[in-house]
């Protein structure tokens, strides 16, 4: 779930696949309060259900908008709008329009991006340890540099380049920092300095589907990392990442 916290003044846009969960976490347990708290993991729990439902039309049907639930009444009532499924990944452009461009740039914005490849590797892992996924079939059949060859040729959903969930139309980075999951733990000490939180250290949580070696360059053949270079073309130059 995108995070807008008007208490502390800031503004979270989850990027699939990027540390996401471990900085929501690392919010939710010190910028709320119980009930809070309560509200917030409910709703990372129905955007999670709607992402899933999302991708299979019969069960998407029968399911109410759950997006949003327990999150900003602002943006809850912009995802009922749009009729959206989830609003676990809303774009920076969608917050900054729901909120209005005066509201979102007086509130601190950030986002944690992630090494391309490293990116890549991590959500084959992560629908192959997810059997309710709607992906999980073809990912579990496919050797890594398959499931990336599907990805290119369009037979799995492209997982989409971090900037677009960043960026303006016109390719203009719209958060006030983009912290990294290579580090992770410092830059996360600059977002409690910037929504002053003192005492609060982040804590990274791992994933069941991180629980492989960390060198993601010994998954990769030559034509698997040629694919992804092609792929996150503009997350590689933007972010300045190299393989």
């Amino acid at each position: 779930m995108t995070i807008v916290n008007r208490q502390y003044n800031y503004i979270f846009i989850h990027v699939p696949k990027a540390a996401g969960k471990s900085v929501k976490q690392h919010l939710t347990r010190y910028t709320y309060g119980n009930i809070g708290r309560y509200r917030m993991q409910l709703g990372f729990a129905l955007d999670a259900l709607g992402s899933y439902a999302s991708a299979r039309p019969a069960l998407d049907r029968l399911l109410p908008r759950l997006a949003g639930i327990g999150s900003d009444a602002q943006l809850r009532n912009y995802c009922l709008q749009q009729q959206l499924s989830s609003g676990a990944h809303l774009h920076a452009q969608q917050v900054c329009e729901l909120l209005g461009e005066k509201q979102f740039s007086a509130m601190f914005s950030f986002a944690v991006v992630r090494n391309p490849w490293d990116r890549c590797l991590s959500a084959y892992f992560y629908l192959r340890d997810k059997p309710l996924h709607p992906l999980h079939e073809a990912a579990s059949t496919l050797s890594f540099e398959g499931f990336v060859q599907a990805m290119e040729c369009g037979d799995i959903p492209h997982m989409g380049q971090q900037a677009l969930w960043l960026c303006d139309k016109q390719g203009q980075l719209l958060v006030d920092l983009c912290a990294r999951v290579e580090s992770i733990a410092n830059d996360m000490a600059r977002v409690n300095d910037a929504i002053g939180l003192r005492g609060c250290p982040f804590q990274a949580r791992t994933n069941v589907s991180e629980k492989r070696d960390r060198s993601y360059r010994k998954h990769y053949t030559e034509k698997a990392a040629d694919i992804v270079s092609r792929l996150m073309q503009l997350d590689i130059e933007l972010f300045d990442y190299a393989y």
